[in-house]
């Protein structure tokens, strides 16, 4: 049996997709990411660098729940993240992760996730998603 090369639009081309996760894979890595924000351990990292790794293999959907999942975490964090300072690098790293994310899959994208994270004005005030706001203001 030969399989088919899946293909994604990335604005007017068609690139490769590396083989597909399957149905439950896009909820299981949006489940670890999830699990993984806010937590000071390897995780983190882990989880990052395997979304960097697979990103192409996640659908457009997957991607854009875990980029909004990161915006919306990074706005919320006075809530449980009460002097903590050891977390400074792991929002910043995060930070990284989603804009980088959302540079891999453009502008349109961007302003769909970021809107969808920063839905109130209370939501953008944290200082962490300073760097998303030109996504809401365009």
């Amino acid at each position: 049996m030969t399989r088919e090369t899946l293909y994604r639009k990335r604005g007017k081309r068609y690139e490769p997709v590396h083989e597909a996760l399957g149905d439950w894979g896009g909820f299981m890595v949006t489940c670890a990411v999830r699990y993984c924000l806010g937590r000071s351990s390897y995780a983190p990292g882990v989880a990052m660098d395997w979304c960097r790794d697979n990103w192409d293999r996640l659908t457009e959907k997957d991607q854009h729940n875990i980029v909004r999942d990161v915006v919306d975490w990074l706005a919320d964090r006075h809530i449980w993240d009460v002097d903590a300072a050891h977390m400074e690098d792991y929002r910043a790293e995060w930070a990284r992760f989603a804009l980088d994310r959302i540079a891999a899959n453009g502008d349109d994208f961007g302003r769909i996730a970021v809107r969808a994270a920063l839905y109130c004005a209370e939501k953008r005030e944290a200082p962490e998603v300073q760097p998303f706001l030109k996504w809401i203001e365009t």
